[in-house]
């Protein structure tokens, strides 16, 4: 499956996108962790409604919200959390403006 981060994730992650073999999200985030030397999770908050992305480096823990979509639907409104090797999984800080 491929991975794609993109802005200000792409920047944190210091990578644009990854192929991983996993299926399950905990996996999926154990082999990115393992692939860039930083652990890194993906926590669903369904009573906030909100996803997060969280950065553990160097003693330094980054939490970000963003937007998980696979195959460009929200993996928080779906509750899927389990995946095929041909989908693809993004990963963005969403801007906004006004």
């Amino acid at each position: 499956m491929k991975v794609r981060f993109g802005g200000s994730v792409r920047n944190l992650l210091g990578v644009k996108e990854l192929v991983v073999t996993s299926t399950s999200l905990n996996d999926i985030f154990r082999e990115i962790s393992d692939k860039i030397s930083k652990e890194v999770q993906l926590e669903l908050d369904y009573e906030e409604e909100s996803t997060y992305l969280v950065i553990h480096n160097n003693g330094k823990v980054l939490k970000s919200w963003v937007v998980a979509l696979y195959n460009g639907d929200s993996i928080l409104a779906s509750g899927q959390t389990n995946f095929s090797q041909d989908g693809e999984l993004s990963i963005l800080i969403p801007v906004g403006g006004g």
